[in-house]
């Protein structure tokens, strides 16, 4: 979710053979549940009060930091945010605190406190294009998409580099209609980052409703090789099959989708109805895998 490399170096560097097996446990990101077991243990070993040192607060801090993108992964939005508040009550003058909750305030509809948030953030850290970044995110989470592109050149503006920056212009152009200036973004977010999955699946959803089939299924075929358990992208991809009457290949990207993902409700329906001529655009920001590690 947020680039927390530098909270598990805080770990690893807090890590004595007391209580190292917890440290490591919340560090690792294989498995959610463990990490949320070893940072709940991490943090019960640990503990902080008004008078701890710096360096407790920062520990603990981490701790909540990397628990709470382990409950956002798993759609447990609510624990999430509390964590997040918990590592802003601690290090308060830390951007992507705000950030991180903000993104999991949006995400749980409640696009006041988000803005709360990132406005936070444009006070800490007026010139990342961070702040605007999640107002224009949020504005997009509403449908207000004219809105969220003024927000999202703002952004750009402060950091033209930001891959995630450029994929959401694209989404939001391509929510008004804006098809060419859609495939413009995504391209721009494809080469700012070649590993991101997310823009290549938009771009690709993009290449079909203008019915260019043979581009989008290129592109599904680049997010399903950088994200091989990338259900969505599977379900796209039996779309734009069925679409050229493949329907052997339809229906196995369908049975594929739901293997990774068994509550995936398109990959039934496709695998229900394979021939079909699909023209509908999910309009919808999925949730974020660990929100900015592929934003730049």
């Amino acid at each position: 979710m947020l680039g927390l490399f530098f909270l598990s170096v805080a770990l690893i560097l807090s890590a004595t053979s007391a209580f190292a097996d917890a440290a490591n446990d919340c560090k690792q990101d294989k498995d959610l549940r463990l990490k949320v077991r070893g940072c709940t243990e991490f943090l019960r070993q640990n503990p902080v009060n008004p008078s701890s040192s710096g360096d407790a607060r920062r520990r603990a801090g981490a701790a909540y930091a990397l628990r709470g993108a382990a409950y956002a992964r798993i759609g447990r939005r609510d624990l999430a945010i509390s964590d997040f508040s918990s590592w802003i009550g601690l290090q308060p003058q830390i951007a992507d605190a705000h950030y991180a909750r903000g993104e999991q305030r949006a995400l749980a509809g409640d696009p006041k406190g988000a803005r709360e948030d990132f406005d936070k953030v444009g006070v800490i850290d007026p010139g990342s294009g961070k702040a605007e970044l999640g107002r224009g995110w949020t504005l997009i989470l509403e449908g207000s998409h004219k809105e969220a592109i003024t927000e999202l050149e703002l952004a750009e503006r402060k950091n033209p580099k930001n891959a995630w920056t450029a994929s959401l212009q694209g989404f939001a152009h391509r929510a008004l209609g804006r098809t060419e200036e859609a495939i413009r973004y995504f391209t721009k977010a494809v080469e700012l980052n070649r590993r991101d999955a997310q823009a290549l699946l938009f771009r690709g959803e993009t290449y079909a409703a203008k019915s260019s089939i043979d581009e989008a299924i290129r592109d599904f075929d680049e997010a399903i090789s950088v994200n091989p358990r990338y259900a969505r992208a599977f379900v796209r991809r039996g779309d734009a099959y069925a679409r050229k009457q493949e329907i052997e290949r339809a229906v196995a990207d369908f049975d594929k989708a739901v293997a990774i993902d068994p509550l995936e409700p398109t990959a039934y329906a496709g695998r229900g109805t394979p021939v079909r001529h699909p023209t509908d655009r999910d309009d919808t920001i999925p949730d974020l895998n660990g929100p900015i590690e592929a934003k730049n």
